[in-house]
């Protein structure tokens, strides 16, 4: 399991996308990285931005799945909070009213919006959907994520000692 994050500003061409991490160079800070996309955000009107998560599963037979996650806001040109890290003390999401950055919102506001949070619960909603029962049937959810399942390499293994899932603490 792997993934990618960025922030994308379409009236900047999506920049910084990929690059978020290294837009204002290989050595810059987060606080560097903002202050060039404030820069550049001073000189359009359009200051819509999008976070984005892409989440990549590989199986062991070579197959591979991709999540998504996005959180849809706008940047503004100043700072505000403590919390968070890179861009998010000058993104204000879409989903919460009350024009908050995410450098603002509690630990428990950012996990339910945030773009990684979305990006992982849909990879364990996919987790989840798989057959742990030790069937190797191939009707149910073959076509999830729009992938061909083969249950014989893609099933669940559980503990011996209980019906939990290995790191599941339910």
């Amino acid at each position: 399991i792997a993934d990618d994050s960025g922030i994308v500003v379409p009236g900047l061409g999506g920049a910084p996308g990929v690059r978020s991490a290294r837009f204002a160079g290989p050595e810059a800070s987060d606080a560097e990285n903002l202050d060039l996309l404030l820069e550049k955000c001073r000189e359009i009107s359009d200051r819509r931005a999008e976070y984005v998560c892409a989440l990549a599963l590989v199986w062991p037979d070579g197959g591979e799945e991709l999540f998504e996650g996005r959180c849809s806001g706008s940047m503004i040109l100043e700072r505000r909070g403590e919390g968070g890290f890179g861009y998010d003390p000058s993104f204000v999401p879409d989903a919460l009213a009350g024009g908050r950055t995410m450098a603002e919102l509690t630990q428990e506001e950012k996990d339910a919006i945030s773009h990684r949070g979305v990006a992982a619960r849909r990879l364990r909603a996919r987790l989840e959907d798989i057959d742990c029962s030790g069937r190797t049937d191939r009707k149910q959810n073959s076509a999830v994520a729009g992938v061909s399942i083969d249950k014989q390499q893609r099933r669940c293994h559980k503990t011996d000692d209980d019906d939990r899932y290995p790191g599941d603490s339910r």
